[in-house]
């Protein structure tokens, strides 16, 4: 059973991966829980990521979900088919997107639907 909830945005914040690529954490109240969405957008996919994590009553952060890197990473030299979901590099409003979309994930995997 679930329960509906707001989602409180307590932080953003937004930086750069060590190749410059842009990088954010978001952090939320939902209902008991709080939520962290991190995104970062490397120049190199496999040092790309997009999570979302609970902190635990430990006071431990712990993965919930995650979209894997293809799905918003551009690589425009693989020509392979299939190897890029998307045409091009996501702008941050877009990655501010995801990290949304992250959050709202884990919070129907915990059972509150953010409102």
């Amino acid at each position: 059973m679930s329960t509906t909830a707001t989602a409180e945005l307590l932080e953003t914040s937004i930086g750069t991966t060590a190749n410059r690529g842009p990088r954010i954490t978001r952090i939320w109240h939902v209902g008991e829980h709080t939520i962290r969405a991190r995104v970062a957008l490397d120049s190199h996919r496999p040092q790309s990521y997009a999570l979302a994590e609970v902190l635990t009553p430990a006071l431990e952060w712990t993965k919930v979900c995650e979209t894997p890197p293809e799905e918003f990473h551009w690589q425009p030299f693989d020509k392979r088919p299939g190897a890029n979901k998307v045409t091009r590099d996501l702008t941050q409003d877009e990655l501010l997107g995801l990290a949304d979309d992250l959050m709202r994930r884990a919070a129907r995997i915990l059972r509150v639907t953010a409102a």
